[in-house]
């Protein structure tokens, strides 16, 4: 029955049939299947359920499993392909939305498939309410237009979804492939690799071939970056752009004069060895030798701090992997450390610590969620750059 509604309410493009997962004898409770280089792709499921937790089954979790084996089924079947298809696989990233009907509720979650499998529920709508709940009817209203939108596109586009002329960039980087500067100039990028598990991405701007750093953050302090490049202690910042809820921050890359942090420097047998996970995600490659002792490197790091201090701002994550140490055979003129990673910086008074701060690592007992990030923070963390404190073992 709730399949025939969506059918006949135009909000599905065809009746979602129970579908067969491969040549197994395992089904879901309805879903739509595309063409992609002539193998079967879901880009709509569904898991009904009339009671939760009365089974081990979680329509959630069900929906989710159901999409993930077509997924792999697709992987089997594509994988002695040509470097062509082998080319067009690692741009797809398996769009699909999946809808949950259990009781009286509709939830309604969005999946997609780049280095790892991403699920989330976008909304949950109840579907017993009064007839003068005006609200709570139109925000089911308005998910089920959307639905119907989503559903159309997906169906209208997955034949050539990741074809080059419709998205450029792997199915694990982003699709924002350009950042504007200050004087509204678009600069278009390709992106190389990406260089950390905070969504850090080196990339190579189109027009002069530049290498530069993209970064995807909830919230970055430009003004501190800024002050901070400026004294002579932070790579140059080249823009920040405002995408839907996200800040796009730009900046050069200092790889060639910067290869090492504070915590390469420390642990040279763990590089060594290829045990040094936080260099491999940071894509610098070989290291160098260090142009300063580590000693110096800290009380360099003091010094700047102090500069940052004595303008009001704060830093909040001294770390060792956030302090770039210059290369031996980098240029004597350059700075001797530069230090990264402005996420958390702002006005001292006036920024605080996010929810999800690290509390593993070692931090001033007062460096908390939601509390103010002070000066004396920053400093308590310089003072212990030289122990293994802030290691990733």
């Amino acid at each position: 029955m709730f399949t025939d509604i969506l059918l006949q309410g135009g909000i599905t493009p065809a009746r979602a049939n129970p579908g067969y997962i491969g040549d197994t004898r395992y089904n879901d409770s309805g879903d739509l299947r595309a063409s992609y280089l002539s193998v079967e792709v879901m880009y709509y499921v569904q898991a009904i359920k009339c009671e939760i937790g009365s089974t081990r089954g979680e329509p959630f979790t069900e929906a989710i499993h159901h999409w993930l084996e077509v997924i792999r089924l697709f992987f089997e079947s594509t994988s002695k392909g040509s470097s062509d298809i082998q080319e067009k696989v690692a741009r797809l990233n398996f769009p699909a939305v999946l809808v949950l009907h259990f009781g009286p509720y509709l939830a309604i979650a969005a999946a997609v498939f780049g280095e790892e499998p991403i699920a989330e529920l976008l909304c949950c709508i109840p579907l017993q309410v009064h007839a003068t709940n005006d609200p709570q009817i139109q925000m089911g209203e308005r998910a089920l237009a959307a639905l119907r939108v989503a559903l159309l596109s997906l169906r209208d586009r997955y034949s050539s979804i990741a074809d080059a002329d419709k998205r450029d960039p792997r199915a694990d980087f982003p699709f924002r492939d350009f950042y504007v500067d200050s004087d509204r100039t678009r600069h278009e990028f390709t992106y190389e690799e990406a260089t950390d598990d905070k969504r850090i991405f080196r990339v190579l701007e189109k027009k002069t071939g530049r290498p530069l750093y993209v970064k995807f953050t909830k919230r970055y302090s430009a003004e501190a970056h800024q002050f901070a490049h400026a004294a002579g202690f932070a790579p140059a910042l080249l823009a920040v752009n405002k995408f839907h809820d996200w800040t796009v921050i730009v900046m050069e890359d200092t790889t060639a004069e910067y290869s090492n942090t504070m915590w390469d420097i420390k642990c040279p047998k763990e590089v060594e060895k290829g045990k040094d996970k936080n260099r491999e995600k940071k894509g610098r490659g070989k290291a160098s030798k260090p142009a300063v002792s580590m000693e110096a490197a800290q009380e360099q790091v003091r010094a700047r701090l102090g500069l940052l201090h004595e303008e009001g701002f704060v830093h909040g994550d001294v770390r060792d992997v956030n302090v770039l140490v210059r290369n031996d055979d980098a240029p004597a003129n350059r700075p001797d450390i530069l230090i990264v990673d402005w996420d958390w910086a702002g006005r001292a008074g006036e920024v605080v610590y996010p929810r999800n701060i690290n509390r593993q690592l070692a931090r001033p007992a007062d460096a908390l969620a939601a509390e103010k990030i002070k000066a004396e923070h920053d400093l308590w963390m310089a003072d212990r750059l030289l122990e293994r404190v802030f290691s990733y073992a």
